[in-house]
């Protein structure tokens, strides 16, 4: 039964993965209010300052706190898309692998992923390593 929240938003096509965990991807704000928290305006990520001084003196002086932002919305890196869908659907579409292809090798040699037509499925040993397998594909060379 889908009677869990993140269960219904799966089946729905609306559960997103981020920096804070699962939600509904019709929300685009999400606040991260603290020394080196993470949020979300308007689809773009952000990350507060992890200094402490940095962070102390910027709320002193009234001003945000965030250090970075992401370069696009969310929606639009692909990267993210990749960890969206592995973690929330345990599979990811093939052609997000077309311009990394050595990385796509790597993990189906290590068998942590499956290939199909259309999609790479995680295996049992790909779930118990998604945190390497969402590494890899964000930061080695295609």
């Amino acid at each position: 039964s889908l009677r869990h929240p993140h269960l219904q938003l799966l089946a729905a096509g609306k559960l997103g993965y981020g920096p804070w965990g699962f939600y509904n991807l019709n929300i685009r704000e999400w606040l991260g209010v603290g020394l080196g928290a993470d949020g979300m305006i308007a689809g773009y990520l952000y990350h507060n300052a992890t200094n402490l001084d940095d962070y102390q003196r910027s709320i002193a002086a009234a001003q945000s706190p965030i250090a970075g932002w992401s370069r696009q919305p969310v929606i639009d890196d692909q990267a993210f898309e990749v960890i969206r869908q592995l973690y929330c659907e345990h599979e990811v579409d093939r052609r997000l692998f077309s311009d990394r292809l050595s990385v796509l090798n790597n993990l189906v040699e290590k068998g942590w992923l499956t290939q199909g037509d259309k999609y790479c499925a995680l295996t049992r040993q790909g779930i118990v390593n998604l945190p390497a397998i969402c590494g890899l594909y964000s930061y080695l060379p295609t």
